[in-house]
């Protein structure tokens, strides 16, 4: 056993102190002490003779001593003792340095030689070329690989090396190849290309752009190609072309509305609103999720916001109930069991209850909390408002008994609509949220209140609101709650609830 444990660490020693003199000759190469750093990787190859890398490093690290005859001689045995074509590509470059341009090329074309000849050794040869920017030399052995192997990867090393050549052209159609076949490296394609398109359609790499995807498309039935032409479409802001592909993309396809969705969206953020109105209206006539119609809906609905300068709120409110009961009426049938005609669908959202503000509420009355539940507890609610431009009070809880609010918590929309959330201390603060954001959205919101006020709670932490699913954090009042602050204020015995 003993033997075993020397044998480890001897084994981990040797790895260990490989590693730590490699990584000292790197430093020894990047700060230019070049005879420092051969040195040490002329040991590290001695002691590894197979890894290449140390080889490379020497041999790069002679060039810049000048020593170029002593790097002739590496490349040679090099050559000799593995017949690897690499080394047929470093004594060319050999030559490059010292301006013997002839020699140089004839061993270049050794090495694309050998790269037809022995299409394993192509993505190497490849690299070693990329390795010393030679450029039209890396991308004739990665064309040759293309044509040898079929293998759309790289389609990747040809786009990179055309982009470093100004190539946009080529640069285009080679990213583009790649991801058909990669189809989850589009989105890093599209930032990429967005450096280059822009909204004018006339300008030369927006019809560069323009005529390799249609060529494409002649050849080709990918929906990949329609989707490329619809995001060109999208960049220069011609939102009813996208429409009208994405429409062909899904009549084709039946999978998914979001490329739809996002021509929507785009069109809207583009104040493009005849084409918003169009795509939500095919959204709701072809969805099979309800979440999708009730956001659809919901869409078309702000749209009437948006579209007019002093929106008739009532109507509004009028035509999202309507809408609502069709798509209840379609698609939700007896979900709560719910018969008859009501002023709000409260099957919507199960266990749903429409107070109208008039003086209905929830309450529970002389409710006993603890000491350790009065520092910390978490609320969630769904609320739908039917009523903007006045304070509407969600939530209260005081000491029973109380009837004002100058002790307990309360969560309230307030007049101007931000959201407040608070705790009254004998009249002064406890502590209070209240957000910059208003809230004028006829649909369902989710709300979930956090309340921790121990110790070793961060003060800026201990009262927290979430709005459907989303921390506020940008504030126009912020108290933070003391340690230990009880939601009842200076109150004590039991709670009454109201909401």
């Amino acid at each position: 056993m003993k033997s075993l444990i020397y044998l480890f660490f001897g084994i981990f020693g040797v790895v260990l102190s490989a590693q730590t003199e490699y990584d000292l000759a790197e430093n020894y190469f990047d700060k230019g002490e070049f005879k420092k750093a051969l040195f040490i990787y002329q040991k590290l190859h001695q002691s590894s003779p197979s890894n290449s890398n140390f080889v490379f490093r020497i041999i790069e690290i002679q060039q810049e001593l000048q020593r170029f005859d002593q790097a002739d001689a590496q490349i040679k045995t090099q050559f000799n003792t593995t017949n690897n074509p690499q080394f047929l590509v470093e004594l060319g470059y050999n030559f490059q340095r010292q301006n013997k341009i002839e020699k140089a090329e004839e061993n270049y074309q050794k090495a694309i030689n050998t790269a037809k000849s022995k299409p394993n050794y192509t993505y190497a040869i490849g690299l070693r070329f990329e390795e010393h920017s030679l450029i039209d030399q890396a991308i004739e052995v990665y064309k040759l690989a293309l044509n040898q192997t079929q293998n759309p990867n790289y389609e990747y090393r040809l786009a990179g090396l055309y982009a470093e050549q100004k190539d946009v052209k080529n640069m285009f159609l080679s990213y583009l190849n790649y991801t058909e076949n990669n189809p989850n490296f589009i989105n890093q394609v599209l930032r990429l290309f967005g450096e280059y398109i822009s909204d004018d359609s006339d300008s030369e790499y927006n019809q560069i752009l323009k005529k390799i995807i249609l060529k494409k498309l002649q050849s080709s039935s990918n929906i990949f190609w329609n989707q490329m032409l619809s995001w060109l479409y999208v960049q220069q802001q011609d939102f009813q072309k996208a429409y009208l592909l994405e429409r062909s993309v899904y009549r084709r396809s039946k999978s998914s509305l979001q490329g739809l969705i996002d021509v929507g969206l785009m069109a809207k953020s583009a104040k493009n609103y005849a084409v918003t109105f169009e795509v939500f209206e095919y959204v709701i006539q072809n969805a099979q999720d309800s979440r999708l119609v009730i956001e659809a809906n919901r869409q078309l609905l702000e749209l009437e916001l948006l579209r007019t300068t002093s929106p008739d709120l009532k109507q509004l409110k009028l035509n999202y109930k309507l809408k609502m009961s069709v798509f209840h009426n379609n698609m939700l049938v007896g979900a709560a069991g719910a018969t008859g005609t009501t002023p709000f669908d409260s099957t919507l959202i199960g266990n749903s209850v429409w107070l109208d503000g008039s003086a209905d509420f929830f309450k529970r009355d002389d409710w006993a909390i603890s000491t350790d539940g009065r520092k910390e507890f978490i609320f969630s609610m769904w609320i739908k408002r039917n009523e903007f431009g006045r304070a509407q009070t969600h939530f209260d809880l005081i000491p029973t008994g109380h009837t004002s609010y100058n002790e307990g918590t309360h969560f309230i929309f307030a007049a101007d609509d931000q959201l407040g959330f608070s705790v009254a201390n004998g009249g002064s603060s406890g502590g209070q949220k209240i957000s910059t954001a208003v809230y004028r959205d006829i649909g369902w919101y989710h709300v979930l209140i956090s309340y921790n006020t121990n110790a070793s709670i961060l003060a800026a932490s201990r009262h927290r609101l979430f709005v459907n699913g989303l921390e506020i954090t940008d504030t126009s009042a912020f108290t933070a709650p003391s340690d230990n602050q009880s939601c009842l204020g200076n109150g004590t015995g039991n709670a009454d609830l109201r909401i």
